[in-house]
């Protein structure tokens, strides 16, 4: 039902993804990334259905589909490894081991998605900053995968901050 939501901001124009990376998006993101997110990674799911697994790793494995610093990760569910990223280091990666520096596991939690989706928030390196920020997680499931994107809350990470 949530998706359905956020199809129709979408189609109706509340909600708009970007043409390009160079398009200006802060004007439409700020206001609302949660928004936003849902509906980048929905615009990802969208694709996967229309153009197959390959296609759909292939395209989201090129850093210049990023968008800000929104990208897509896709988890395959079975081996909880990432499947696709910007990032061709992290091609691989065990994400389910993930434990952030509060301890919290949010590897595991992004790799239960289900098809309604789930928000993960937890604290990770901003690869623009290279320092500890907040971030927020979008993940939704798709056959045996997981679609994830999010982003950094603009303020450093201080030790003790959201315990």
């Amino acid at each position: 039902m949530f998706r359905l939501i956020i199809c129709a901001l979408l189609l109706s124009g509340c909600v708009a993804i970007p043409a390009s990376p160079e398009e200006n998006v802060d004007a439409r993101i700020m206001p609302d990334p949660e928004s936003y997110t849902i509906g980048f990674v929905d615009s990802a799911v969208r694709f996967y259905v229309e153009n197959g697994r390959e296609k759909t790793i292939e395209y989201f494995a090129l850093e210049e589909n990023m968008i800000d610093q929104w990208y897509i990760l896709i988890i395959d569910v079975e081996t909880g490894r990432l499947i696709t990223a910007p990032d061709p280091d992290y091609i691989g990666y065990y994400i389910r081991g993930n434990v952030d520096v509060t301890g919290y596991a949010h590897g595991i939690e992004l790799v239960s998605a289900d098809e309604n989706g789930k928000w993960v928030h937890y604290v990770w390196e901003n690869p623009v900053t290279n320092n500890l920020h907040q971030k927020h997680t979008w993940a939704i499931r798709q056959d045996d995968l997981v679609f994830a994107s999010g982003w950094y809350e603009e303020e450093e990470y201080k030790e003790g901050q959201n315990e």
